[in-house]
């Protein structure tokens, strides 16, 4: 894994408190680390959570933009977890690897697609 570079966590999810309500993931020290415009809004909305539901949407459309929006909120969620994730998952290959050598037991085709995980997520291929 060495030579690929990820972001580090702690990171979090905000979402702009005015119009147009980009979704940004931060640092622990703050820094934009990511941002996303949220793929449809109104500009008549005042708040992000209005945005996100589609409120000042016509109705026809509002239930399927609603739907994109809030994917892409959780998508965002989900990127700001990935560097917690990639920790949890070294850590369960430490835990596999030790119970392989004290056990016997025949795992080195899981070790071998936790390290594909981990490679794959240093590079940011999900």
């Amino acid at each position: 894994m060495t030579g690929h570079i990820h972001t580090p966590g702690p990171l979090r999810v905000r979402m702009d408190d005015r119009w147009p309500f980009d979704i940004v993931t931060v640092d622990a020290g703050g820094n934009k680390v990511f941002r996303r415009r949220l793929p449809s809004h109104s500009s008549s909305d005042r708040t992000a959570s209005d945005a996100i539901a589609g409120v000042h949407l016509p109705e026809k459309c509002r239930d399927e933009w609603a739907a994109e929006n809030s994917r892409a909120v959780a998508d965002e969620v989900l990127r700001a977890a990935a560097p917690d994730m990639l920790v949890a998952l070294g850590a369960a290959r430490k835990w596999i690897e030790i119970a392989t050598r004290n056990l016997g037991l025949p795992s080195a085709e899981t070790l071998r697609v936790i390290d594909q995980a981990m490679a794959n997520a240093t590079r940011g291929v999900l």
